[in-house]
């Protein structure tokens, strides 16, 4: 009972580090940071939750917004895939040296 419930304490904090990694790897090549030539920096993937002008335009702001539950909606998308990640790792682990994680 004791190695099923470290197995999953340690499936969870690998998908939330995993979950981590991947947010951070996909908010570095999905997003997109033109605030400097007149543009706007636009964060999040799938969805964009942080829009700002870098401050070039006075009447611009309407256009600086964040929303949190874009965030939330791209952290779950990275959490689900994090999941899938572990458990097609275990399922390969599993078929290639027989041991179960």
């Amino acid at each position: 009972m004791e190695e099923i419930i470290l197995c999953i304490k340690s499936n969870y904090k690998t998908k939330i580090t995993l979950t981590i990694v991947v947010f951070i790897i996909l908010l570095i090549f999905m997003s997109s940071f033109k605030g400097m030539s007149d543009g706007l920096d636009q964060i999040g993937f799938p969805l964009i939750f942080l829009q700002h002008n870098g401050g070039k335009c006075e009447d611009c702001a309407h256009l600086n917004w964040f929303k949190f539950s874009y965030l939330f909606f791209d952290l779950v998308c990275c959490y689900v895939l994090s999941s899938f990640i572990v458990e097609m790792y275990k399922v390969i682990f599993n078929k290639k040296t027989g041991y179960n994680i």
